[in-house]
């Protein structure tokens, strides 16, 4: 199991949200209205979509385009866990006062 911090400098977070950015748009690609059934929907992703990310993203770039929904790097990484299929690439495994967050990746 891999550990990664993750907080609101860009040198931690633009890598993490890189990565994410891509495991989103796989999950989209399952989950989008037109090849899932409606019980499969998840208003996170949609509005995530919305924010065409591409990945390179500064955190207060992020922060501002989630800014209804998020208000800090913890806050982040549950939006993103909460979306399907999400939580079974990372868990969040520690976060401390609203910092960083420390997540873990079931993988070898």
């Amino acid at each position: 199991m891999g550990t990664v911090i993750v907080d609101q400098y860009d040198d931690l977070f633009v890598p993490f949200h890189s990565l994410m950015t891509k495991a989103v748009a796989s999950v989209w690609d399952a989950y989008s209205p037109e090849h899932a059934s409606p019980s499969c929907n998840n208003s996170n992703i949609e509005v995530w979509m919305g924010c065409s990310f591409t990945g390179d993203k500064m955190y207060a770039v992020v922060l501002q385009k989630l800014s209804s929904y998020i208000s800090n790097v913890c806050n982040y990484a549950q939006y993103i866990y909460q979306m399907p299929q999400m939580s079974t690439l990372f868990y969040v495994f520690d976060e401390q006062t609203f910092h960083y967050v420390v997540l873990s990746f079931p993988m070898t």
